[in-house]
């Protein structure tokens, strides 16, 4: 009956392998009904995951993305944006295992296994253990500004040994590589998970004998008030009070019983029967008992640990958490350098690297999920389809390793990915609202940084900027301090309190102006200060100033397509329906041209602290001054490579100086005539590398305050002259030999070409 549903089989290699298939079939369609669990997701509909998968999900380590914001401060500016990464990494891991699925149906040859795809849905699932309060605003503002205020403060007290105590600190900081950028979070999920697989979370099997024991005894404590039974969360095993409630042993009892199992697991069967007797003469014990605690304990002691169930599920922890773990945050910083970086999977599966961080294109499955979680939850409407892009998915070999490509028709919808991701951005993520109320809560932050304490593994206690070198107090760090500070009545707290109390009843600080550059500036941090003394100078007509550098929030914002300056399209690889294998990136003539060519800018904007009406005026007017007097604000490319040589202390150098014997009226008119002659060549000179543009030439009038003029009645002991004139030439090259050849010319000049600048001892 069943074969009438197949189609002939033309032999019967071909009837082996058509009931191979529906055999599996059956056996995963049972093992998913029978152990996986079902979500609801609002995105991606009733999911099931991997029973592995649960158990990592009801870890404290996991639970605790329940309180931490997707989008951070955005939440105060969207109010939809209320989602966590909960449910961001349920989906990721969910979307992880669809595409190796997808791979593996598509392309057998590729040998995806079971432990290939398990592996990588786990990384989707942790790849975001490692966010702090607030997501990408803890290492992205707080951490830097903690780190520098610790230096800073180090350098004022001479304490420049306990410098290298911040290293821990410094590594949280972004690590850019030739291969890859690991940034603060994906080291922290690293971290995060090696803690979580260390702690002893599952209970141990129960032998089927002593199952109704188990029943009563949890009956028992359920009936004392115990709230095991509501709790999902795995919880550590207690091994020694469970052989305590059931069978009156004592915890030295059950250290004895684990070493002689120990040593009876090598001997022979009279070795066995002897400790049998042991146990039932000294404690009691009838022979069903005995058989019953040598299963728990040996149980107990197989599945302690998330690490130990992976045994279970067909993975090899030794090599599978580190492959899990680059997959998260790329090649570990030992294998840097060499031509195949990545440590647990061989150059043939390259591929499954690109799955949940793609480090070559950025086009994976996290980008997926929170594209579409994000915009549902911000209301703003989302043009890519990720469905597409698993349905046109295939691995290619691109010079020498194998990627994941799609189909050439695809290249408008992988556009919309990238457009997607910075409308995102700068219409919630880098929103001037939402990005000022991150940095008033880093502010907040930094203020009660060292006020917080936060109790970590072996009792130690660490800071805001510390939890993250413990990982147990780091489990412990989420949103929540938000409000602990809020509503502490601690007097240390006060400022921090004050700043958040302001971003609750919508007192932020407000927005002055905003400059684009025309071409960014790299080195932004270094003019921050000196940015803020400049938009504190006064006005030419202003009566009083009331605005101090302080009082100034300058935030600097790099807004792109997720590969800088870089078209991210011409990264993808597209393959055609008629050379399936082969894959390139899209011919310039074939893409489309409706489309920008620039795919990054700098934002420049400007905030006042102070928030009345009138200081925020005054504010708008000092912006604009301060953009009249810094051209390369507005763009200016060789403004900005001057001021640049200035801060790195490149200066034009001094040639020399000359005091005409008259004062030159009309030496603005003569400025070019002279830089000419200076470029003149020396009679015995070879090689001329000089130029009218290298010199540049400086006029100071100097005189008592009323040039050359003295008043009849004054004293006639003293000078009888107020006033002189300096022409003072530099040379705009600064390497010594350019240097010396100048004030050659210099000397050339003011002797041969014009005398009349030498004055009246010269002359």
């Amino acid at each position: 009956m069943l074969m009438q549903y197949f189609p002939e089989p033309s032999d019967k290699l071909e009837l082996v392998s058509m009931v191979y298939c529906f055999m599996h079939f059956i056996v995963l369609s049972f093992c998913l009904f029978v152990f996986c669990q079902v979500f609801n997701d609002p995105i991606h509909g009733s999911i099931e995951l991997h029973p592995l998968l649960i158990k990592i999900i009801d870890t404290p380590q996991f639970q605790r993305l329940r309180f931490i914001k997707q989008l951070g401060g955005v939440y105060f500016v969207y109010p939809g944006a209320s989602h966590n990464r909960f449910e961001h990494s349920i989906g990721v891991g969910y979307l992880a295992g669809k595409l190796a699925e997808a791979l593996r149906s598509r392309q057998p040859e590729l040998k995806i296994d079971d432990r290939d795809v398990l592996c990588v849905q786990i990384a989707g699932l942790c790849h975001d253990l490692g966010h702090g309060p607030f997501s990408h605003l803890y290492d992205g503002l707080f951490l830097p500004k903690a780190l520098e205020k610790k230096k800073e403060e180090m350098r004022k007290n001479g304490k420049f040994r306990e410098m290298e105590k911040l290293e821990k600190l410094e590594k949280w900081k972004i690590r850019t590589s030739k291969i890859t950028q690991i940034k603060t979070h994906e080291k922290g999920s690293c971290d995060m998970l090696d803690h979580m697989l260390k702690q002893k979370y599952l209970k141990p099997a129960i032998p089927e004998e002593d199952m109704e024991v188990d029943r009563r005894l949890q009956e028992s404590k359920e009936q004392k008030g115990s709230c095991d039974g509501l709790n999902h969360q795995l919880k550590p095993i207690d091994l020694e009070q469970m052989m305590k409630e059931k069978y009156g042993l004592e915890p030295e009892d059950v250290k004895n019983i684990k070493v002689m199992i120990a040593e009876q697991e090598s001997k022979d069967q009279k070795e066995q029967s002897k400790l049998e007797q042991v146990m039932m003469k000294k404690h009691n014990l009838n022979s069903v008992g005995v058989k019953n605690i040598q299963e728990i304990i040996a149980e107990g002691k197989k599945y302690e640990t998330l690490k130990d169930l992976m045994r279970q599920y067909g993975l090899t922890p030794e090599e599978d958490i580190t492959f899990i773990k680059e997959m998260i945050a790329g090649p570990l910083q030992e294998s840097e350098g060499k031509k195949w970086p990545y440590k647990r999977r061989p150059k043939e599966n390259s591929f499954l690297y690109e799955i949940v961080s793609n480090k070559k294109n950025g086009v994976d499955v996290d980008k997926f999920d929170y594209l579409a979680r994000d915009s549902s939850y911000l209301g703003i409407k989302n043009n890519f389809d990720f469905h597409r892009f698993l349905q046109f998915a295939r691995v290619c070999e691109v010079d020498g390793r194998k990627t994941i490509c799609t189909r050439d028709k695809e290249e408008d919808h992988m556009y919309d990915l990238f457009y997607t991701r910075h409308r995102l951005h700068k219409r919630a993520c880098q929103h001037r609202v939402s990005q000022i109320i991150q940095e008033m809560i880093a502010e907040a932050f930094l203020k009660a940084d060292g006020h917080i304490q936060i109790e970590g593994s072996g009792g130690r206690m660490f800071t805001l900027s510390t939890a993250n070198e413990d990982m147990e107090a780091y489990t412990k760090l989420t949103d929540n301090v938000f409000e602990e500070i809020l509503k502490s009545s601690c007097s240390e707290l006060e400022k921090a309190r004050e700043i958040l109390q302001n971003i609750v009843s919508r007192k932020s600080y407000k927005f002055v102006g905003e400059t684009k550059p025309k071409d960014p500036i790299q080195d932004w941090e270094s003019w921050i200060t000196g940015w803020k003394k400049l938009l504190a100078q006064p006005l030419p007509d202003e009566e009083e100033n009331n605005l101090k550098p302080e009082d100034f929030e300058i935030l600097v914002i790099e807004m792109d397509y997720g590969m800088d300056d870089k078209d991210p399209i011409k990264h993808v690889h597209f393959y055609s329906k008629s050379e399936l294998d082969v894959a390139k990136p899209m011919p310039e003539e074939k893409g489309s041209r409706i489309r920008t060519t620039c795919f990054s800018e700098q934002l420049i904007r400007v905030f006042c602290n102070k928030i009345d009406d009138k200081s925020v005026e005054a504010a708008k007017k000092h912006f604009k001054q301060w953009l009249e007097k810094n051209p390369y604000l507005d763009g200016s490319e060789e403004a900005r490579k001057i001021l640049q040589k200035i801060v790195s202390g490149e200066i034009y150098k001094f040639v020399g100086e000359r005091k005409p014997e008259e004062t030159i009226k009309d030496w603005k008119s003569r400025i070019s005539g002279w830089k000419e002659g200076l470029a003149q060549p020396l009679p015995d000179e070879e090689e001329n590398n000089l130029k009218p543009e290298d010199f540049e030439i400086l006029v100071i009038n100097m005189d008592y305050g009323m040039k050359d003029e003295n008043s009849k009645n004054a004293s006639r002991i003293g000078t009888t002259c107020f006033s002189e004139q300096l022409i003072r030439v530099f040379c705009k090259k600064t390497d010594r030999k350019s240097v010396k050849a100048a004030k050659k010319h210099f000397e050339q000049w003011k002797f041969e070409k014009k005398p009349h600048l030498l004055g009246p001892e010269g002359n």
